[in-house]
């Protein structure tokens, strides 16, 4: 398992630990916020279909990287089964932000076949299945959060592309139904973000972490060949080195062709016109976020270089914070569009925070909802830096705590 705990820790997040800032008291219903949007609106729609509307805006409890199909320890079911179940009736709304699977690495233990990887929807299907059998009370206990009225929204990650994909879609509501209760309209997806217009903007983060970004997120096919998905650069080292070398090459040489740059201008113009009804956004806000996502061939190279002298386990350690210059660069291009919030919730390093984004007073709140894995970063290797989640309200603002199973309840974590 060493060897594949290091894969994860290259391909899922560099396993940094993101700045600490003095935490910025959240502001309540009951006090003024000014995030150039005014008032938090009474009612917001989800993607089931047009006008599909909610009478008020829920709380959203917010959790991800559960990495299902990496390892094989139902502790982490069992615990979020009973978390789950905690929630009903708790007026909440559940959000799985990012790597709830782990395609990369359960693939080939699903199929017995090599670790090259195959994307296509028979191996993505043939996956989830495994899956399926083998975290069942994950699946249950959405299937049991859903039959009682609530939605779960899932965000796909870096480790779990596949969802992007309606047959995958399609065959994960069916496990989440298996148990005859729930409706699956229950679940909905969402390519990219998750976002409740004056309250809250939500992504995994893979995005804006060079190696694992996604060059056209939700045209997530290889182009030419509509049966695979062109995964990021760093879903390769699941391969191991030399086949991973042999695709850094080509990725380094995709990016500085004239073809990509077309390929983005038309994804931009197309597909960003065609989702932003979806999330709430505009098409020329959400090519601003795009273009944040942007990489290079020397950005590229330049990182890789530094996992070449340190290894990997010298990349665990690595302090980087790419993600917080993200959640700024958000904040300022949704505050330039007139729709800031006042939360910013990401996933994908594994490591619960909440701290502002900037010094402003009343200004946004980087959250991250930690991992429900066994895959921590360095120095986290301990009981308190899993079964972590964020929760958002319209009247009580945002906290970062951590699920203790022994004692069935959420416990507040230090900053959090």
């Amino acid at each position: 398992m060493r060897g594949a705990q290091q894969r994860l820790a290259l391909a899922r997040d560099d396993a940094v630990h993101l700045r600490r800032r003095p935490l910025l008291r959240v502001a309540r219903a009951d006090q003024p916020l000014d995030h150039g949007r005014g008032d938090l609106p009474r009612r917001h729609r989800h993607p089931d279909g047009p006008g599909a509307a909610e009478p008020l805006v829920r709380d959203v409890v917010i959790v991800s990287d559960l990495h299902l199909g990496a390892h094989d320890d139902s502790y982490y079911d069992d615990a979020f089964s009973r978390f789950v179940d905690q929630l009903h009736g708790s007026g909440a709304d559940l959000l799985l932000l990012g790597d709830a699977l782990d395609f990369l690495e359960a693939r080939p233990r699903a199929t017995g076949e090599s670790k090259r990887i195959d994307t296509s929807e028979a191996a993505a299907r043939t996956t989830l299945d495994w899956i399926g059998l083998r975290h069942a009370p994950f699946f249950a206990a959405l299937g049991r959060f859903a039959a009682e009225g609530r939605r779960v929204h899932v965000v796909p990650g870096n480790h779990d592309l596949e969802l992007l994909r309606t047959s995958t879609q399609d065959r994960f509501r069916e496990l989440v139904g298996a148990g005859g209760r729930s409706h699956p309209g229950s679940v909905t997806f969402h390519p990219w973000i998750f976002h409740v217009p004056g309250l809250l903007y939500a992504e995994h983060g893979h995005q804006y972490h060079d190696i694992n970004a996604v060059n056209t997120l939700l045209w997530p096919e290889q182009p030419g060949r509509s049966d695979r998905l062109a995964l990021p650069i760093a879903s390769y080292l699941a391969e191991g080195r030399l086949r991973f070398a042999v695709h850094a090459v080509r990725h380094a040489v995709t990016l500085s062709a004239p073809a990509l740059a077309r390929r983005r201008a038309e994804y931009r113009r197309v597909a960003l016109t065609s989702a932003n009804a979806a999330v709430e956004l505009d098409a020329t806000t959400l090519a601003a976020l795009d273009r944040l996502s942007e990489t290079n061939a020397v950005a590229i190279v330049r990182r890789l270089a530094g996992y070449a002298r340190r290894g990997a386990a010298g990349a665990v350690t690595q302090r980087d914070d790419y993600l917080h210059r993200a959640a700024t660069a958000i904040d300022r291009v949704l505050r330039g569009a007139g729709v800031a919030v006042p939360h910013l919730a990401f996933g994908h390093t594994h490591v619960a925070e909440r701290f502002p984004v900037t010094s402003a007073a009343g200004g946004p709140e980087y959250l991250n909802c930690g991992t429900w894995s066994p895959f921590l970063p360095k120095g986290l290797h301990d009981e308190g830096g899993r079964l972590t989640f964020a929760r958002v309200s319209p009247a009580d603002g945002a906290r970062v705590l951590r699920w203790d199973d022994a004692s069935g309840r959420p416990v507040e974590l230090p900053g959090g």
